[in-house]
């Protein structure tokens, strides 16, 4: 022991444990005094044991706390996961994951990790009395991320997995929060596949009641990563719930990850979708009568025929009646006065521009589209009819910092040569791996067959450079043998922008069969559609995950922005969950807090303790709202669903703590991480009065003093309470 120190609470303690030890000297000499007994020891012994009840009894009415220092190895306590899949033999020799990771822990402790570490199995009874300065998780595949928010350092040992198991896992899905009803919508599927090498897998799309997108992939790795992309027009409108799962290997151990459930809210609004060009044509009257024909979209058009005069086209439904956009917003209906109000703006998802001359767009529209793209996270679909020396297109026009592809200066001009004019030169059809693309989501399983029953189009599209980082291309022109680039797209900010290199699509229609005069038609709405996904409201708010055990937390978040689509840093949120179906049950109080990581951002948990589907509704300042969907899985039915999408952040997190995430068992590894050993001090802080030992001790000293008189021959008389009896 290197350092002792005793502590009490306030003035009176410090009295009373002052005051013992001069108490038990006053009650052993008072004793010593009255005591008429001529054996000398026995004198002293009983006067000792009546000073130390005194002494003892002060000192814990003082209710000390003592602090004691001491040097040792940091205490390393072993946590091990409670999970059903730690009993699956996946690991090599056909062990269970269970004996993998004790074995792995095992050869750690013969590689030195016990010169490291005092080693506690959780367990043990001691294993947190005086606190711990490590935690070994050991789980089935990965440790919670909630563990790496504890004290002190944090290791996770994950088990070896023999390689010739086949094993399939849906790492992540990414899907929209909220879409419209009957529009085309985009799901992502990330893909793990495991001693799967040479067999194919099927991942599926289905909607509760039937499959509703399927793709097939043929794992050649063995151990291989993809993405697979599905595009679903999803007809139902409110809450529906989409499973992407993957089957198709046989002998795996475990299925518990092959699939995963996302809540969509699915809205019966139109999308709004603005039209801009400098003059009337062709393409862009084929590209409004096509958008008309999808009742998910609702269409406004603007045209500046010249500076003077602007002209002002807006369009109608099948109905007849004319979709508007907000019309509390004030000014004429123009080119002009939509790209100069942000907040009109602002009321599209999306915008698609034909020809338009850089000198009909000044520099402010030019940082306000660009804003709508980047912050309200809108869509923003580029005509190949920008093809003329003073386009928006050129390497310095104002659309150069959004386009997802640099547009040579050779290309430009291209719209009156007589390339343009050459019919049957190019074939629409999908890139290879997109045919599953939301664009082409309405045109049935194999639409490559279906656009190449269409009219071809004409060689004079736009020649494309070299694409953006992260820019994708989305359809080529199957007749060129490289498979040049029709249309592409990329992320920018929250939002999208799409290229659409063709200015003839209109071809795609005229000469048409009547079985496929529409499907130019569905290219446009998936096309637009998809661009526009990404526009979100003021409010958004989802699960994360979808679902969660019982008794345990479930996780919300919640992104709010401000009228101009900034982040929104300061809110009053007010949020409760209720659970569907069932008014017995009580509703439990939501807690948001402000992500100091991401302005604009809200986090909210919730012991949600009764299995079925939850619904979180959040008031934030007394007027916006936002719901979530979360559903709860009895103890029972929970499965222990590993999520290696988190792994990357959570290894950062343990490594920002001193800790390490150790994968395959590696017990080298561990030791490694767990450094050179180091002797630390430890405090040790202890209460002695409120532990049960003095309910020993008391009547010890009793029975100690009742044997000395006894052996002594003093008087057998019961004496009065507290009293010691005198000898003759």
């Amino acid at each position: 022991m290197t350092g002792l120190d005793v502590t009490t609470d306030g003035p009176l303690g410090f009295a009373l444990l002052a005051a013992s030890p001069v108490a038990a000297l006053a009650a052993a000499w008072w004793t010593w005094r009255s005591a008429g007994i001529r054996d000398v020891l026995t004198r002293v012994a009983i006067a000792a044991l009546r000073g130390l009840f005194v002494g003892l009894a002060l000192a814990l009415l003082a209710d000390p706390a003592i602090m004691r220092t001491v040097e040792r190895l940091p205490r390393l306590v072993v946590r091990w996961g409670d999970e059903a899949a730690l009993d699956i033999a996946d690991a090599p020799a056909g062990e269970t994951r269970r004996a993998a990771l004790q074995s792995s822990l095992d050869r750690a402790r013969s590689l030195g990790l016990d010169d490291r570490f005092e080693i506690v199995d959780s367990s043990e009874a001691a294993s947190d009395a005086d606190g711990s300065a490590a935690v070994l998780l050991l789980a089935p595949d990965e440790a919670s991320v909630a563990a790496a928010g504890r004290d002190g350092r944090v290791f996770a040992l994950l088990p070896p997995r023999d390689g010739s198991v086949p094993d399939c896992s849906i790492l992540s899905v990414d899907a929209p929060v909220r879409a419209a009803a009957g529009a085309p919508v985009e799901f992502v599927a990330t893909v793990r596949c495991r001693g799967s090498a040479g067999r194919r897998v099927v991942v599926t799309l289905s909607d509760g009641t039937r499959v509703v997108r399927s793709a097939a992939r043929d794992v050649a790795g063995p151990d291989e990563t993809f993405t697979v992309a599905f595009g679903a027009a999803l007809q139902s409108v409110g809450w529906q719930k989409v499973t992407v799962e993957a089957a198709g290997l046989t002998g795996e151990v475990s299925l518990a990850d092959n699939r995963l459930d996302r809540w969509i809210d699915l809205e019966s609004e139109a999308r709004s979708v603005l039209i801009i060009e400098s003059a009337p044509t062709w393409e862009g009257k084929f590209v409004r009568r096509a958008l008309e024909k999808d009742p998910t979209l609702r269409v406004d058009y603007a045209t500046a025929v010249s500076r003077e005069a602007v002209v002002d086209v807006q369009t109608s439904t099948r109905d007849g009646s004319v979709p508007k956009p907000d019309r509390s917003i004030a000014g004429p209906a123009s080119l002009q006065a939509v790209l100069g109000d942000e907040k009109r703006l602002f009321s599209y998802d999306a915008i698609v521009a034909g020809p338009l001359d850089g000198a009909a767009i000044g520099d402010a529209a030019a940082v306000r589209l660009a804003r709508f793209v980047d912050a309200k996270g809108g869509g923003l679909v580029v005509l190949g009819g920008n093809a003329y020396a003073g386009s928006v297109l050129a390497l310095r026009g104002k659309f150069a910092q959004l386009i997802p592809a640099v547009i040579p200066a050779r290309s430009l001009g291209r719209a009156d040569s007589s390339a343009a004019k050459v019919e049957g030169a190019a074939v629409l059809e999908p890139a290879e791996g997109f045919t599953g693309h939301p664009a082409f989501s309405m045109l049935g399983d194999d639409p490559a067959a279906v656009l190449k029953k269409l009219p071809k189009l004409g060689g004079g599209y736009l020649r494309m450079g070299e694409l953006a980082p992260g820019a994708e291309t989305i359809a080529v022109d199957g007749s060129s043998h490289a498979g040049t680039p029709l249309v592409v797209a990329q992320r920018f900010g929250a939002g999208r922008v799409t290229l659409v290199a063709p200015p003839d699509t209109w071809r795609l229609s005229v000469g048409a069969t009547q079985e496929f005069e529409d499907v130019a038609a569905k290219f446009w709405t998936g096309l637009v559609g998809w661009t526009a996904a990404g526009a979100r409201d003021t409010v958004r708010m989802w699960a994360e995950p979808t679902d969660a055990g019982q008794a345990s937390a479930a996780h919300f978040v919640m992104e709010l922005r401000t009228s101009d689509f900034s982040p929104r840093t300061a809110a009053r949120v007010e949020a409760v969950a209720e659970l569907e179906g069932d008014a017995g049950a009580a509703p439990v109080s939501v807690r948001f807090v402000a992500d100091a990581s991401e302005p604009g951002r809200y986090v909210g948990t919730a012991v949600l303790p009764v299995p079925g589907t939850w619904l979180a509704t959040a008031t934030i300042d007394g007027r916006d709202h936002g719901t979530a969907r979360v559903e709860v899985r009895a103890t029972s039915e929970a499965i222990a669903r590993p999520d290696p999408s988190t792994q990357g952040a959570l290894e950062i997190a343990l490594r920002e703590g001193g800790g390490a995430l150790v994968r395959d068992g590696n017990a080298e590894a561990l030791v490694e991480a767990a450094g050179a050993p180091a002797r630390a001090a430890v405090a040790i802080s202890t209460r002695p009065a409120r532990g049960v030992w003095w309910a020993y001790v008391l009547p010890l000293i009793f029975a100690g003093e009742a044997f000395l008189r006894r052996r002594a021959g003093l008087d057998a008389e019961e004496s009065a309470p507290g009293a010691i009896a005198t000898g003759s």
